[in-house]
């Protein structure tokens, strides 16, 4: 990203298309990521399938609280209103995140604005 401190001497009206190019490429990847289905993502920090491999051949540890939980975890069904639960909590995460990301927005365009007055 470009550093606009150092460019005290650019012209305005480019350092605007710059800012405008900037955030629309934030504002695709916002979208891209909101739009992407969870199932679709693989994450290199934990590999779920492997996780599950890896746990179902350690023996249970019974002295221990992590490994006796994770023994009913492996054992039960997805419960739906906990997924639902999950989806929804999410989604809230997504909306402030987007909250955040405009109110910036807002302030560097002011800030923006001010500079080229």
């Amino acid at each position: 990203a470009t550093d606009f401190n150092e460019e005290e001497d650019a012209n305005p009206d480019e350092w605007i298309r710059k800012c405008e190019a900037i955030t629309m490429e934030v504002y695709g990847r916002i979208d891209k990521y909101i739009r992407t289905p969870w199932s679709s993502i693989h994450s290199s920090v934990v590999n779920e399938e492997a996780l599950n491999n890896t746990l179902r051949n350690q023996p249970d540890n019974n002295d221990s609280i992590v490994s006796s939980s994770v023994s009913r975890r492996r054992n039960q069904d997805p419960d739906p209103a906990a997924i639902m639960n999950e989806i929804q909590q999410r989604l809230r995460q997504e909306i402030e995140l987007r909250r955040n990301v405009e109110e910036q927005l807002s302030k560097a365009t002011t800030t923006m604005t001010q500079m080229t007055i």
